[in-house]
């Protein structure tokens, strides 16, 4: 039930009725914390495995849970700081990252060992412990039957977004040369040639840059849909965490907003290639670029 819930949301996503948090009734864990890191992006040479929340108070639970690990960063250096984890029902659980130690609860001795938590209840003050830039919350959403790490914004409420994603330069790479695609670019023929480009979201924030994942790339030669990339799901395989269980980040990204959209064979005929970048409120932006074949 629960894979079909998340494949119902993400078909859903764009829809400004519909959100994958009506299904949960789930919250944003800090609810004044603006988002400064998605889920997918390049992190430490890897993939941001969930949100960055910067700023804002107290860190709430998500929803209803279980505390069933907390940890002091006082004791020991980890990334994520002081952090607390919380079990769900449906067989979720969630992390908050980057937790002013001196806050963070503490679930007291119990018979039953069980210490349940509510969305009304603080977990702990934001903090900037770990290898936080500043005040901020991490936060992740682990599925234990898929045995991947969600897309948070797959699940909690939407937040007003405007703004377009931005597709920038394109890069047409031919073994070691490498140019700039304009709207018709000649490629001497026949090659094989590697597509990569320039994507990320803007983010709702304005009066400044913000550089985020978006929800989806689709990539189409000539009409036809040649790569589809979803920023939905984390999955370890073979010691890598894969996007969508295909892409590693270091076969997807080549560098923070350079993306690897796959090959493209030019023959004897012009090849229409069209990336289309949307986010999470269905914001979409389109760029079409010919490459016409010179012998």
């Amino acid at each position: 039930m629960r894979r079909l819930l998340i494949v119902l949301a993400t078909l859903f996503v764009a829809s400004s009725t519909f959100t994958a948090s009506l299904l949960y009734g789930w919250q944003w864990p800090v609810a004044d914390g603006m988002i400064s890191a998605t889920f997918g992006q390049l992190h430490h040479g890897g993939f941001s495995r969930g949100v960055v929340l910067g700023g804002g108070d107290a860190v709430h639970p998500a929803s209803d849970g279980e505390i069933v690990f907390s940890f002091d960063a006082g004791e020991f250096a980890h990334p994520l700081g002081s952090y607390i984890v919380l079990q769900h029902d449906g067989g979720f659980r969630t992390l908050y990252g980057n937790l002013d130690p001196a806050t963070v609860l503490v679930p007291p001795d119990t018979a039953t060992g069980e210490f349940t938590v509510e969305p009304s209840q603080r977990l702990a003050a934001v903090g900037s412990s770990g290898y936080a830039t500043g005040r901020q919350t991490t936060f992740e959403i682990i599925d234990d039957e898929l045995d991947a790490f969600v897309n948070p914004l797959l699940i909690l409420p939407e937040r007003a977004d405007r703004r377009t994603p931005v597709v920038g330069r394109i890069l047409i790479e031919r073994g070691s040369e490498q140019l700039e695609a304009g709207a018709v670019t000649p490629i001497v023929a026949p090659a094989t040639v590697a597509l990569v480009a320039e994507i990320y979201d803007a983010g709702a924030a304005t009066g400044y840059l913000q550089i985020l994942a978006p929800y989806e790339i689709v990539v189409e030669h000539d009409g036809a849909e040649a790569r589809r990339i979803t920023y939905e799901t984390l999955q370890a395989r073979g010691g890598s965490f894969l996007l969508g269980g295909r892409y590693a980040a270091e076969q997807l990204y080549r560098g923070e907003r350079m993306v690897h959209l796959g090959e493209v064979e030019v023959t004897t005929e012009p090849v229409t290639i069209t990336i289309t970048v949307r986010d999470f409120s269905g914001n979409a932006v389109s760029r079409s670029v010919v490459l016409r074949p010179e012998f």
